[in-house]
């Protein structure tokens, strides 16, 4: 393997991903906020189109969906 790509193998493993935000790229990502947050996938996707990707948001957007639904 050249070392050119050593390195940018390297500097990949280094960065860790932005935990503030929740990026749908991937299925392990999509299994992990669903799971985390309690939600289907349509319901986080529409959460994330009504608020944005920061998981704070989300968060705070599915629970008064929560708590509006059980009034």
């Amino acid at each position: 393997m050249p070392k050119q790509q050593i390195k940018i193998m390297k500097a990949r493993a280094s960065i860790s991903p932005d935990r503030s935000k929740i990026v749908l790229d991937s299925q392990i990502q999509i299994r992990h906020w669903t799971k985390h947050l309690g939600v289907t996938q349509q319901e986080l996707a529409r959460a994330i189109e009504r608020v944005g990707s920061s998981a704070a948001a989300v968060r705070k957007e599915l629970a008064f969906k929560t708590a509006s639904e059980s009034k």
